[in-house]
């Protein structure tokens, strides 16, 4: 008795297990069943002048489905010939119904007749449905995936491909043969479709104001009327830059009040922002920044007190180390708010003095797969001496040579080199006057690019692909994006990786959770602090080499 009790239990569980699966597989296939009857019945009627009840009666006898309606809104006088054979229930009230002026509604397994009003007859032959054709474009001509294309009055319709190409299949006859095309951040448009067999070719225009109603402040969104603070919104999209890696950069001169200062030409470089001024109560001056409602942290791995052993500003390792936001892909960005004003304290405490930047992301929309690629390619020309005007080798030996024959005194201690050094060598009878010719002939003829040796023609490359879509229920957006950026000044590049994922799953109309990861590999290679190359090559004189003569480098 003792080794079956446990069996009785598990036997006892596993029934009620079964039973709870029969359940929840009731619950999902029933309502599917329902909202099917109106396409899985087949009907068939061939009869020529037949009444409309009896037709409703043949009809409600082969599909097994009730039909209600009161008698009164049945002509008795009236006859219709029909020949429908193994056509859908839908198709069949069609062809019943609206030559009577009586419209229909499917409510769970009954059909619920009534009288419709302004109904237009289209005559099309009953046993060819209707086909229409085409493709949805945007501002700039190019298709658009993924809008609703509903027929008016109905909740029918269908989806544009990725091509932003449509096929929809009407019932034989219609009560109206107008389209409704709508997509997120387009205005509406309706479409009045005259000739079915004609390719229809439907161009949709983007509403600005959508965005301009809404502040997103981080913790949620709210109403600019009534939002009494200062904000500004922008779309990433109105701003984007091609060879511009950081979304902090593109803000240059984009928001009012807010200062973008580009201090360093270094690739990977963060430039200084300042919302509020400078004066600050924290030691810190930099904003906050808000990624989809989660505060960035600054990246920089180094103490204060700890950055005199490296530089004398913090501010040289926080330029090569990044800011806040420098591992988010640009492309990735939906939209930038920028809180200004005192307000953003009382939602984000005393570091929001400096001001808040929010900043959104993309999401994923219902509809169909969509698979979407971005890239950009860039070059940079390097420095060169035409773009100056610099003395080239020979002008600068003619013109130390006037000087010291002239008895020109130098405004500072005469450096060894050049014209000055050979009459020190010759004088010190380092050298005889044959070399000193020699000497003078090869500084004379050198002209070394230092512009050259130091700059290159520089290429810089982004890619991002992204694949969204979903269904009611569960939406998912995941991109890769890759930016290699090379800096002008040979040892000065930037290597990201970012990789991005969110989901939306609707667990009901109270309760949506949401998840979503990011990751980046970002690597910086620049300069020792304090090296400036460009001012080497302009400032360096064009007289010295740079290799020796067996190759190697002068040291």
């Amino acid at each position: 008795m003792r080794r079956k009790e446990p069996c009785k239990k598990w036997y006892i569980n596993h029934l009620k297990m079964k039973s709870l699966i029969f359940f929840f597989l009731l619950l999902f296939f029933v309502p599917a069943w329902a909202n099917n009857l109106e396409d899985t019945p087949l009907v068939t009627i061939q009869n020529k002048s037949i009444s409309i009840k009896d037709a409703l009666k043949l009809m409600e006898q082969q599909s097994k489905v009730h039909i209600m309606y009161q008698e009164d809104l049945i002509d008795k006088t009236k006859r219709l010939d029909l020949n429908l054979k193994n056509v859908t229930l839908r198709n069949a009230l069609d062809a019943i119904c609206i030559p009577a002026k009586l419209k229909y509604e499917f409510v769970d397994n009954y059909v619920l007749i009534t009288r419709a009003q302004n109904v237009t007859i289209v005559p099309v032959a009953s046993d060819k449905p209707i086909v229409i054709t085409g493709i949805v474009l945007d501002e700039k001509s190019e298709p658009l995936p993924g809008v609703s294309v509903r027929l008016k009055e109905t909740n029918e319709g269908t989806i544009c491909d990725n091509n932003g190409e449509f096929r929809y299949v009407l019932a034989t006859t219609v009560p109206s043969q107008t389209l409704i095309f709508s997509f997120l951040g387009y205005g509406k448009k309706e479409v009045v479709v005259k000739d079915p067999s004609q390719r229809l070719v439907v161009s949709l225009n983007p509403v600005d104001a959508e965005l301009e109603t809404v502040v997103v402040t981080g913790y949620g969104n709210i109403s600019k009327g009534n939002y009494t603070g200062a904000a500004t919104t922008v779309k990433a999209e109105d701003i984007l830059l091609a060879g511009v890696a950081s979304i902090d950069e593109m803000l240059q001169g984009i928001v009012p009040g807010m200062l973008v200062q580009t201090v360093t030409g270094q690739v990977g470089a963060s430039p200084k922002i300042r919302v509020r001024g400078t004066s600050t109560i924290l030691g810190n001056q930099e904003p906050v920044w808000v990624v989809d409602g989660v505060i960035q942290q600054d990246p920089q791995p180094f103490n204060v007190d700890d950055n005199t052993a490296f530089s004398v500003s913090e501010d040289d390792i926080r330029r090569l180390a990044g800011n806040a936001i420098s591992w988010l892909n640009p492309i990735d960005i939906e939209t930038i708010t920028v809180l200004k004003d005192a307000s953003a304290t009382a939602i984000y405490g005393s570091k929001a003095a400096n001001g808040v930047i929010v900043i959104t992301t993309k999401k994923a929309y219902v509809g169909k797969i969509s698979l979407q690629y971005s890239g950009d390619l860039t070059i940079g020309q390097r420095p060169n001496y035409s773009l100056y005007d610099r003395m080239n080798s020979k002008e600068i030996m003619q013109f130390s040579k006037e000087m010291y024959e002239e008895r020109v005194s130098y405004p500072s201690q005469i450096v060894p080199m050049g014209y000055p050094g050979l009459i020190e060598r010759l004088v010190n009878k380092n050298i005889s006057e044959t070399e000193f010719v020699d000497a003078y002939k090869k500084m004379a003829g050198q002209n070394t690019d230092w512009f050259d040796i130091l700059f290159r023609n520089s290429v810089n490359q982004a890619h991002t692909i992204s694949l969204s879509g979903g269904s009611e229920i569960l939406q998912n957006r995941t991109s890769f994006g890759y930016n290699e950026m090379k800096g002008e000044a040979i040892g000065n590049d930037m290597t990201t990786f970012t990789a991005s994922t969110n989901t939306t799953l609707v667990l009901g109309s109270k309760l949506t959770a949401s998840l979503q990861l990011n990751g980046t590999s970002r690597e910086v290679n620049g300069f020792a602090y304090g090296t400036a190359p460009y001012d080497y090559a302009y400032n360096t004189t064009r007289i010295l080499p740079a290799y020796n003569d067996d190759g190697s480098v002068v040291s």
